[in-house]
């Protein structure tokens, strides 16, 4: 995950993986304005926005993104939603599957958290521009019960984000 930046407003923008991420980088580089700044310089920036998704969301749009439409960067291209969970749960950390909260990380009482699905309206209201929406998933692929149950379960700290984000209706304009 990165931490993207608007320089002119001087907001840090918090994107993970599967969370919209190539959509806010396309708004960004339109402004001649991304900069990807370390954790440790978040300090400089007032304004922080973290972009939140649904656990289950996350999990298919990576599944369709990576294993069956066969994306590149996470090493899984090909695989059953069942092998994409093996490699989730026993291989090596990836941002693509990391945890939100743990992605977050010591920031989660600083920042506005925003639901993926609420961005495009969020970043009108505050940023004053139209946002795209890139790489849009399709309707839910059909997941077997068993797995969505270990997907949530395993999900769960990032579930209770997602409903932070849910029932927050704040706005950082000053």
């Amino acid at each position: 995950m990165n931490w993207l930046t608007d320089r002119a407003r001087k907001f840090a923008i918090g994107v993970p993986f599967k969370n919209g991420y190539t959509s806010v980088l396309k708004v960004l580089n339109g402004q001649q304005a991304p900069i990807r700044i370390q954790p440790n310089h978040m300090k400089n920036f007032r304004r922080k926005m973290f972009v939140v998704r649904h656990p289950l969301d996350r999990f298919l749009s990576l599944w369709r993104n990576k294993c069956r439409d066969y994306g590149s960067g996470a090493g899984v291209e090909g695989m059953t939603m069942d092998e994409l969970w093996q490699r989730i749960i026993t291989g090596q950390p990836d941002g693509h599957w990391q945890r939100q909260v743990e992605l977050l990380g010591k920031y989660r009482n600083e920042v506005e958290l925003v639901r993926l699905e609420d961005l495009p309206a969020w970043w009108y209201e505050n940023m004053l521009a139209e946002f795209p929406h890139e790489n849009r998933s399709a309707p839910y692929d059909k997941i077997d019960p068993e797995l969505r149950h270990k997907v949530l379960e395993h999900y769960a700290e990032d579930l209770k984000l997602y409903d932070i984000a849910l029932g927050s209706n704040q706005s950082l304009c000053a």
